[in-house]
Formats: structure tokens, sequence, C-alpha cells
């Protein structure tokens, strides 16, 4: 008989949600689950290896994972994260050791560009940037086809100073593009603007359609 068609885990780390999804060889989303991402680093090694558990199916042969934040490659360690606390977490070595699977650890939005080259946006392109917007601002770069690491921090889209004097970034920086235009400082200009930070974005929008000048400013 032929054998089952095997399929792998993809695990997206962000700053507001964990999603894991199980996905077969053609790229299709078979099953996923999501859940937010709780306060504290155990409680969040903790949720993620639970969302695993949930699709970690017998036809499951591999795991990816992307994070959002710096990672060690070979170590497979996550070095830093603005939004969560695992920084200096073996995530690739508990994972791989805790299901007996291969482990692929890397940035968020590298692992976005591998599936953007092979099955979206990039399909036939070699030489491409992306950037990556939601709770934070990534980014990724290929070249000839292939993620492009640079001296490891090639792509980090981020993190480039557009005001030299603007706020403090949570990389150690200023003014950086992730301080300005990410999902985290719309909810401090909503704010400053007397509007409450609890909007979401269609709000807003519908408030500015609807002629309100705070929210069109």
């Amino acid at each position: 008989p032929m054998s089952d068609p095997k399929t792998a885990l993809g695990v997206d780390i962000g700053g507001t949600n964990i999603r894991v999804a199980r996905v077969s060889s053609a790229g299709e989303i078979l099953e996923r689950v999501t859940d937010r991402v709780p306060r504290g680093g155990e409680a969040q090694l903790r949720r993620i290896l639970e969302l695993i558990a949930q699709l970690a199916a017998p036809d499951v042969e591999s795991v990816g994972i992307g994070v959002a934040g710096r990672v060690h490659l070979g170590e497979q360690t996550i070095l830093s994260t603005g939004y969560l606390d695992l920084d200096n977490v073996r995530l690739g070595e508990i994972v791989s050791s805790t299901y007996r699977l291969p482990v692929t650890l890397d940035n968020d939005a590298r692992v976005a560009m591998v599936a953007e080259l092979h099955l979206g946006a990039a399909v036939g392109y070699r030489d491409v940037v992306m950037f990556t917007i939601g709770t934070g601002i990534g980014g990724a770069i290929a070249r000839g086809g292939a993620l492009y690491y640079g001296g490891g921090m090639a792509g980090q889209l981020g993190h480039l100073v557009v005001d030299l004097h603007g706020l403090p970034c949570r990389c150690g920086g200023r003014g950086c593009v992730e301080t300005l235009s990410s999902g985290t400082s719309l909810r401090r200009v909503v704010e400053a603007a007397g509007l409450p930070g609890t909007l979401s974005l269609d709000d807003l929008f519908a408030r500015e359609a609807a002629g309100d000048s705070l929210a069109n400013r």
C-alpha cells in the first residue's frame, strides 16, 4: 500500500498571536490553530508546545518555526525579540526533542519570504525584498532565489533609521521604522490624537468616512 502523504507543521510566533498549521507538501493548509500570546516566557513556551501538540499527527515529518526576532541559525536559538519573553531560548532543540522531529527555526519574515518564493507573490522572481507589517515591522531579502543573510542581520528592515532624533526603539536605536509605522506605533498615534487606543484600523477608517476630523488627521 502507498504510504500516507507527508505533512509538516508551520509555527508562526508573532508579537500578538501564535499560529500553528499542518501543511501538505503542496503548501495547502489542512488545519490550523491560533491563540493570543500570553504574558511571560514560561507561559509563552508552554502555549507554543500545547498548540503544536494539537496538530502533531502521525504524518507530520518536520516542523518549521518563524519567530518575530533575531535568531541564531546554527544553534536554533532565539537571540532577542522585542515583543516576546523568549530571549536565549533554544526553541528548535526544545521542540525537536519534545516531538522527535527535525525542526527549522528562523526569523518570521525570512520564513514568510520562503513561502512567497515557492507559493506566493515572488514565484518566478530571484531578487526580492519584502516588508512584513504587523505588531512590529520585519523584512527579508532574497538574492538569486535564496535567502540573503549577509552578516546575519540582512533584511531587518524594521530597524532602518528614518528619524535620527526619533523615539527610542526596543532594539536600542532611535527613530526606527518600527517605532513610527507598526501596529504598535499606530495605537500610540491614535491615543495621542485623543481617540481610544482600542480602535481597530477598520474603526478608524469608518470614523474618517463619517467625517470625524480627529480620525481624518
